[in-house]
């Protein structure tokens, strides 16, 4: 490439960055939410305005809970002769892209080498150009070729360095020594691969900062660095200490080569397993984060937590403690959890303020309801949650359930009672009052975690004795699977 058509490029960056810059000046969630102090090697942005006494970027102080030493902030004490080869599947990845390609360049402090491939599923965006311009490599493939897999697959057989790296094309590492640090974690704890816990963006939806809070506390690693061996053979075991995830993972290649990603999903997941029960020790790191979190719509969280569950039950035979009687206490449930759900957000809405325990009170006595899934209501919600709740309650007969429908009725209430209940936890937690915006914040955010539950019901309906008498639900399923 010639040296102007480079400054051309690199002048529509700038146009590009400032006008989003702008953008994001712009919006409330800039005025109120306070700038992660450990990002600041990511992008300097400063403001003038002052954040509330709780503003919302309190919902991220749980990962600095006991003030852990972020060793990749810290100058490495020696150099390390490792080169690493850093694998990226993209697809449109967006002007953002472009600031995790320079961080990367800048990681090249204190090791050998770094080497970058980019394999990219037929982005139509600067994807491709960004890659040729600053990566080594860029494979690419056809989007009905892509698999999680797949892609890194293709990524790993083009590396030519020592370790391996396998990142996401929107986390984004912290200082300049991150992958120093991660190489150095990597050998000191003597793991076969190594992952970083996620540091949530200050733009995170809240409902995806709460999954990764529990996510993390349930891996026992928000704050620390973290070994897994093989201990027992039950799932929960299993995901404890197989502990492995692709928004960062790193690997030695010869090691790598033996097992390669497989299946549709949860490749990381599976890779784990297999090194746990060849007798290898699995790492996750608290000490070394990675930025990365999601703005995601509520449908994504709906088809999320479907996959999650068809995944986990196909990967575990012990996943599943019973499976469900009927699809029609699923189908109730999932009703009245809209019903429910809608009611309480076309109230709160016209709301000015409000004390958080008395929010979360009245949300808890409507969300434990029992509508008898009879009342359609045309609340609004999002536009694709709105046509699923309609399928669903057309597909429901809404005839009196038996006793074994009603419990599952009951069981799967309480799974989405529970969850809804867990997020106004977290909110609570750093919350005592509510203006109208924040009171905005939650409701968007309840649609989404609502909609993950009813994506992990929907997906127990699966396996339920009589699924083979509704294959609306079946071709449902089929239609919800992909894109995630």
């Amino acid at each position: 490439m010639d040296q102007k058509t480079r400054i051309k490029i690199l002048e529509k960056e700038l146009h590009d960055l400032r006008s989003h810059l702008e953008k994001v000046k712009a919006t409330k969630s800039w005025k109120m939410l306070s700038i992660m102090q450990s990002a600041r090697g990511l992008i300097s942005l400063k403001s003038n305005t002052t954040p509330k006494k709780n503003a919302p970027g309190s919902i991220h102080k749980h990962f600095e809970a006991k003030n852990p030493v972020l060793r990749h902030l810290l100058k490495p004490p020696q150099p390390l002769d490792h080169k690493v080869s850093v694998v990226i599947p993209t697809y449109n990845a967006g002007h953002e892209f472009l600031f995790l390609i320079k961080k990367l360049r800048q990681q090249q402090q204190g090791i050998g080498e770094i080497e970058i491939i980019i394999v990219d599923s037929g982005s139509t965006d600067d994807t491709i150009s960004i890659g040729r311009m600053w990566a080594d490599k860029v494979i690419e493939i056809n989007q009905s070729e892509f698999t999680h897999s797949h892609a890194r697959n293709i990524g790993a057989e083009a590396a030519t360095n020592e370790y391996l790296l396998f990142m996401v094309q929107d986390a984004f590492p912290i200082g300049d020594y991150w992958i120093h640090q991660l190489l150095a974690s990597h050998s000191e704890l003597n793991v076969a691969a190594l992952s970083a816990v996620e540091f949530c963006r200050i733009d995170s939806d809240w409902a995806h900062s709460v999954g990764v809070l529990n996510h993390y506390t349930f891996l026992n690693s928000l704050n620390n660095d973290r070994v897994g061996k093989l201990e027992s053979s039950n799932h929960i075991s299993l995901r404890q200490n197989g502990h492995l995830s692709n928004v960062t993972c790193l690997i030695k290649k010869e090691v790598f080569d033996k097992y390669r990603f497989r299946g549709w999903y949860g490749e990381d997941l599976n890779l784990a397993i297999a090194l746990l029960k060849d007798g290898h020790q699995n790492g996750m790191s608290g000490l070394c984060k990675v930025i990365h979190s999601h703005n995601r719509n509520p449908n994504y969280h709906l088809k999320r937590g479907l996959v999650d569950v068809i995944y986990l039950n196909e990967e575990f035979e012990d996943f599943m403690d019973r499976p469900p009687y009927s699809v029609v206490g699923i189908l109730h449930a999932i009703i009245d959890m809209f019903n429910g759900l809608k009611v309480f957000i076309s109230l709160a809405s016209q709301m000015n303020s409000v004390n958080m325990e008395e929010f979360r009170e009245w949300l808890t006595k409507l969300m434990s309801l029992n509508y008898k899934a009879a009342m359609f209501q045309a609340i609004d919600l999002d536009p694709d949650i709105d046509k699923f709740y309609k399928m669903i309650f057309d597909i429901y007969d809404h005839q009196p359930m038996t006793q074994s429908q009603k419990l599952d009725y009951e069981n799967y209430s309480k799974l989405g009672y529970d969850r809804v209940i867990n997020f106004l936890d977290y909110v609570s937690h750093w919350y005592s009052l509510m203006d109208r915006w924040m009171i905005s914040e939650v409701n968007s955010s309840l649609v989404k975690v609502v909609a993950a539950n009813a994506g992990i019901m929907l997906a127990s309906c699966l396996f339920a004795d009589d699924i083979g008498e509704y294959p609306e639900i079946i071709e449902l399923h089929d239609a919800l699977k992909g894109g995630v």
